[in-house]
């Protein structure tokens, strides 16, 4: 079969996948800062410290990515944003006992249960809305607890939060000294509630507030100029790369896009190709 000549299914084929492909949204690390002046900004290339300017005139505390779009806390009011910066407001975070408002600093999302978590770091052992990690449904704001960390002897401050679906784990960045690593990483257990310390932050660290889940690796996440951090899962070991801010803000977010499984048409497409040439 001469090379220039595909069949027309296979042609139909590649179509469908290159529309495909170019509908697919951008992948990378995604941050941003509670400062609506400054951009969300995304590295397509984790840890390279190379960024682009997604949108701006978001007030980032905590930040996740579902799929689809991100899950933004912005103070009380909580929003998706779109990659081109539309947001749709879902309103105002409110937990299940009845406070009617509520501030989260950290979001996460679980893929495989479709779950989204915050992580409320201003409540107490005697607020309606106790210190500790949420679910939230997505579709109005509204939070029930999953795990009480109102202890009397404020052990975390969980104001990064990401999930792996690897392991089942919540992760947290908590500026606490009172935890068994101090100022670092903990893993949270949602089904049991068990906090385990990881890692004491890196060196001269003791601010971390956006954390997100991604390749293996956390990534955290500082409020202003200087460095974030990749934490290796396997290896145990940070590595270091630049900030994407250059002023000092008060808290930030993360969110990790992965890059998306191949579509079944892209996959076809690839297979008829592949076939193709091992005729010719």
């Amino acid at each position: 079969m001469h090379s220039s000549t595909l069949s027309a299914a296979v042609a139909a084929s590649l179509a469908m996948s290159a529309t495909a492909l170019a509908q697919v949204p951008s992948t990378g690390l995604v941050v941003g800062v509670d400062d609506t002046t400054v951009p969300v900004f995304i590295d397509d290339n984790p840890g390279s410290g190379s960024y682009d300017a997604l949108f701006t005139g978001a007030d980032i505390w905590g930040l996740t990515w579902d799929g689809s779009v991100l899950h933004a806390a912005e103070g009380t009011a909580y929003a998706t944003y779109a990659l081109d910066g539309t947001r749709t407001a879902i309103g105002a975070f409110s937990p299940d006992q009845g406070v009617t408002t509520q501030i989260f600093v950290g979001l996460a999302f679980d893929p495989v249960a479709g779950v989204l978590y915050g992580s409320d770091t201003s409540g107490t052992t005697t607020s309606a809305s106790p210190e500790g990690i949420y679910s939230i449904d997505p579709a109005t704001g509204l939070s029930k607890i999953v795990v009480d960390l109102s202890d009397p002897g404020n052990l975390y401050d969980f104001g990064g939060l990401a999930f792996n679906p690897v392991d089942g784990l919540l992760y947290g960045t908590s500026d606490s000294v009172a935890g068994s690593v101090g100022q670092g990483l903990y893993s949270i257990d949602p089904d049991t509630g068990v906090v385990t310390g990881i890692a004491s932050y890196p060196a001269g660290e003791t601010d971390i507030d956006g954390l997100a889940y991604g390749d293996g690796s956390l990534w955290l996440v500082t409020d202003q100029g200087g460095n974030f951090y990749e934490y290796d899962l396997t290896g145990g070991t940070y590595t270091a790369f630049p900030s994407a801010f250059t002023t000092n803000e008060i808290f930030s977010g993360a969110a990790f896009i992965p890059i998306p499984e191949p579509t079944s048409a892209a996959v076809l497409a690839l297979t008829s190709v592949a076939a193709l040439r091992r005729r010719r």
